[in-house]
């Protein structure tokens, strides 16, 4: 459906087309393709982990100072393992 620039569009449509989407992206976090880039990226992030860590940007931000004082790099190396790791349910029929 399309809308004009000043065009709202309905709460129905809002919510089938949220609906739709969530629906795509379980259905592509399913594929190969998407778990071999799973991997990839979470090889990535481990292999720069290090270097994230110590980065001044990262370093400034009041969140990251906090992640860095409970071990950054190591932080960082257990969400890319979760990321490798991580298995998509199948959805439930019905």
């Amino acid at each position: 459906m399309r809308y004009e620039l000043w065009e709202m569009p309905k709460t129905e449509d809002v919510r089938r087309i949220a609906r739709t989407g969530f629906r795509e992206t379980q259905r592509l976090l399913q594929t190969p393709q998407a778990r071999r880039a799973r991997i990839v990226v979470a090889t990535g992030l481990i292999a720069a982990a290090p270097v994230i860590a110590k980065h001044p940007y990262v370093r400034k931000t009041r969140v990251f100072r906090i992640v860095g004082v409970a071990g950054g790099a190591a932080l960082l190396v257990k969400v890319a393992e979760v990321i490798r790791d991580w298995e998509p349910r199948t959805p439930a029929s019905g």
